[in-house]
């Protein structure tokens, strides 16, 4: 029997998508491009069975630039595309909804408060460099998806 997994999803330039497991493993896919993300996934459906999915929704920025707006829509595209083509239910999750949940507050768009909150609650997690906030936010993600689907209840 497969164990139980949740999946958090950071569509973001510098985003990630993270698997928490009921076993406790961790797994973090930073965002290459499609084919090494589809493979990720591919391997994480074969291995676990996969309760729940969080995928972070994603809009225009003020002064997000029209090429950077169109690549983080872009991103989020392509993980719905992945999602449904694995067959994989999801909801869509603002970052405010789960950041509420840490009481995690952004003061500003350089501010990275997820990852002092990931690295307090995923000490082994690969969260060591500043710009590996889209790991945190996937892994953050997760564990919010697990909290509130309840999917290690047996």
């Amino acid at each position: 029997m497969k164990t139980v997994a949740v999946i958090g999803i950071d569509p973001g330039k510098s985003g990630a998508m993270a698997l928490i497991a009921a076993d406790g493993t961790v797994d973090i896919q930073d965002w290459e491009d499609g084919p090494i993300v589809a493979s990720k996934l591919l391997g994480w459906t074969q291995d676990y069975q996969i309760k729940g999915v969080g995928l972070e929704r994603v809009h225009s920025m003020p002064k997000q630039g029209v090429a950077s707006t169109f690549k983080f829509g872009e991103n989020f595209g392509i993980y719905q595309g992945l999602l449904l083509a694995h067959m994989l239910a999801f909801e869509t999750v603002t970052p405010q909804s789960w950041m509420k949940s840490y009481s995690i507050v952004k003061k500003g768009p350089n501010d990275k408060p997820s990852l002092t909150v990931a690295r307090q609650m995923f000490p082994s997690a690969p969260l060591k460099l500043k710009k590996h906030d889209g790991r945190a936010d996937a892994l953050l993600l997760a564990e919010h998806i697990r909290r509130t689907t309840n999917a290690f209840r047996s």
